[in-house]
Order: structure tokens, then sequence, then C-alpha cells
């Protein structure tokens, strides 16, 4: 993180600025501090550590989506603060008076930050100093003065700190992205696990029940399969809400929702972790199509067994019918008899089309890569084959897909809760 001293440098020279010119040289030159931040710290070195900054409408998004305002006992966590930006739009909520250490002391009572860099502790204390500024307060002390009356944001693992979340009456977070090896062994999950799955679960386990809590986490855990069980183990608010949000910002692939609520010890918590569709169909695919991910995973699975034809993505007409086997290999693992459908199992939400398909025709059994989806049907036969090309075509497929699962990669769940009827 030597790139990011340079902008905490850049936010003491504002300070003194200030000092020097009684000017607000920050409104000006700081509209959008993430985007500043990303100009300062490589987007590898950011993806390395997890660290995607919360950009100034999502922080207030968040703030707006707790369930309860802020009071004048309330105390306002981000357990992975990073540079600050869901504090700050909480400070919005907070009212200023009349000089900065006045109005410092009575946050630092409110406000509590936790990073493991000490770069985004120190950058998060210089942007609520001038926020302090730039909404009216006298500046009346010097910095090293302003910086001590913040000293429940500090550095530190927050996994560390159970007893002072359980403080909280509000947390608001937007966890780390990246997965790494769990010490623990979850009932969930084991092994490499996503780290903002396992921030969020302990977090809310250690906030007393009442305490309201907003975060921002990546889709996969909302709709991906893999994530049931850790579904199961969050549901621990009532009034729970999911807002999805799309894609994190411009320069960050990865769709995002929103998860508000109350932390509740209650075991009848029920979280509306899909939206129900509102398409007029009243079926779903799964009950006409068979519906399995292809078991061939080609740089792992030895050539031997029989000799079929084999399909992958890179070799199959995109909308249209493929017969004539191309490539063949030896396979002794689960084959698919002709006519079927596969769908491509790479998909996101900037693509135009969600399930994208081909018609697998011919009687021989074929061998299938695992980047496909495969859907054969329960009856019907090839009418229904071609029935499903045309259904895939319609915007609501889209449409539903978007809402149901907005990671990089559809699932056999999503696939088969597609609406759709033969008529």
């Amino acid at each position: 993180m030597e790139d990011f001293a340079k902008y905490n440098s850049n936010l003491e020279n504002i300070f003194h600025l200030w000092i020097d010119t009684s000017s607000t040289p920050y409104t000006n030159k700081s509209s959008n501090v993430a985007e500043q931040i990303r100009s300062l710290v490589s987007i590898d070195a950011l993806k390395e550590s997890g660290v995607f900054f919360t950009g100034d409408n999502l922080a207030d998004k968040a703030i707006r989506e707790l369930a309860a305002p802020f009071t004048e006992g309330s105390y306002i966590i981000d357990p992975t603060c990073g540079s600050g930006n869901l504090l700050i739009a909480a400070t919005k909520l907070l009212h200023v008076l009349p000089t900065a250490s006045e109005t410092l002391k009575t946050w630092g009572g409110k406000l509590c930050g936790i990073d493991i860099f000490p770069e985004f502790v120190y950058c998060t204390k210089l942007r609520i100093i001038l926020e302090v500024l730039i909404r009216g307060a006298t500046l009346d002390e010097p910095l090293e003065k302003l910086l001590s009356y913040l000293p429940n944001i500090f550095q530190g693992n927050c996994l560390d700190f159970t007893t002072e979340i359980s403080k909280a009456t509000h947390i608001v977070m937007n966890p780390p992205f990246n997965a790494s090896d769990s010490v623990v062994d979850y009932e969930w999950a084991k092994g490499k696990i996503s780290n903002a799955a396992v921030y969020y679960y302990e977090i809310v386990k250690s906030a007393n029940d009442g305490c309201c809590v907003s975060a921002i986490l990546p889709d996969v855990l909302r709709s991906g399969s893999r994530f049931k069980n850790w579904r199961d183990s969050a549901s621990n608010l009532s009034d729970g809400k999911i807002s999805i949000e799309g894609r994190f910002d411009n320069l960050t692939d990865i769709d995002i929702f929103i998860l508000s609520g109350i932390k509740s010890s209650a075991t009848d918590n029920t979280i509306p972790w899909q939206k129900k569709s509102e398409c007029l169909q009243t079926s779903q695919l799964g009950e006409f199509f068979n519906i399995s991910v292809g078991t061939v995973v080609p740089y792992r699975d030895p050539h031997e067994g029989e000799l079929y034809s084999y399909i992958h993505p890179k070799i199959l007409p995109k909308w249209e019918e493929y017969e004539k086997p191309q490539e063949f290999r030896y396979y002794s693992g689960k084959t698919h008899t002709p006519p079927f459908v596969v769908i491509r199992r790479t998909s996101g939400p900037r693509d135009k089309c969600r399930a994208v398909p081909t018609l697998i025709l011919g009687t021989a059994p074929i061998a299938v890569e695992n980047h496909l989806i495969v859907l054969k049907p329960k009856s019907g036969g090839l009418k229904n084959c071609r029935e499903l090309m045309k259904a895939l075509e319609k915007e609501y497929v889209n449409e539903f897909l978007n809402e149901r699962i907005r990671c990089r990669h559809l699932t056999v769940t999503a696939v088969s809760e597609i609406p759709w009827s033969k008529s």
C-alpha cells in the first residue's frame, strides 16, 4: 500500500492548505474519493487484498438501507472501514457543532472503524476531519489533536474485536471480496472460502439482537448454489431486505447487493434472497427438463474409457442445431444421448443474452464439458428441445436471470427456475 500513502499525504496537504487559505479545496478536488484512490493504487494490488472501495452513491445507499435512524446513543461501526466512505456517509446524518474539536469529540464517541491496513485507518480519520471542516465547523486545533478525538477508528482485524462489535447499534460494512483458506470449518463451508461470507457471518454473529445491519456483498453469496448453506446460516436478520445494485463500479466486474435488516436470534427469520418471478408463466423449466452440468473436466480427466464424440463451448454454434461430431475423446464418465440442449455456463448480466443455447442432435452418446449445462427433455424429445430454443430468445429469460443470478456463471438451480411452459 505504498501508493496509498501518497493519497494520505495529499489529504494532509489539503488540511494545511485549508489553514493557509481558509478555502475549501477538499470539496473541489475530491468529488469522488474512490476514483482518486483507484488512480493511485493499482487494481491488481486492490484485488490481491480483496479491497474494493465503496463509491459515494453506494455508500449513501447502504446508510439509507439501515432499518432505524441514528439517535444520541447510537454507536456506528464499520468493521472493515477501508478509506472510510461508509463512515463518511454516516456522518452526513450527524450534527456539526461550531468547532472542529467539539464536533469530533462528539462524533468520536459514535463512530468506530477497524481495518487491517494502517494507511486506511489514517485515511479514514483524515477524511472525517476534512468532512467536519467542509460542513462549516471552525478549525480550532492542530491536526494531531483532532486525530486524537477519533480513538475508536483503529488498526486491527475486526474478527478479533467481537466485544467492540457487540456494542454496535448500527453496523455498515463492505467486507473483502477475495477468498482465502479458513482456519475454521464452518457448517456451511470449509477450506478456501469467500472472505465476504466469513466476515459477514462472524460480524453479525457478534452483534447483539436489535442491531441494525447494512452490508454490501458480492452477488454470488445471494445467488450462487454453493452458498446455499451460507444463506441458511446467515438468515439471522428480522425484516431482512435485499437490494440488487448491479455492478460494483466501472472498474470492478463484480455484481453486488445490499443485505439489510435487524439482528435477531429468532429461528423463524426469512430473507428474500431471490426475487420471485413476475412472469405470467406458472411453470418452471425444471418441470420439463432434466438439468445437469457436463461432467468432462478437460485438464483433469484422463483420456481413458470408451471413445465418444465430445462437445465444448468453442466448437458449438450459438442458437443453432449441431449434429456432426467434430471432436472425440476417450472418457469413462457420464455421457448424454441426444436430443438435448446445452447452455453455456459462463454468462453475466452485461451479456446481450444470458442463456445461449445449442441444440444437440444425433443418436450416439456424447461426452459434455463442464462449462455447459445440459437440458434433456423429460418427454416430447426433439419437439420440446426446439420449443426451448425459441423460448430462450425471449426477453423475460434475460430479465429473470438478471434478477436471479448476477455472478459470471449460471447454475443448474437458476436455469431450472426459468419460467416456461410448453404452451
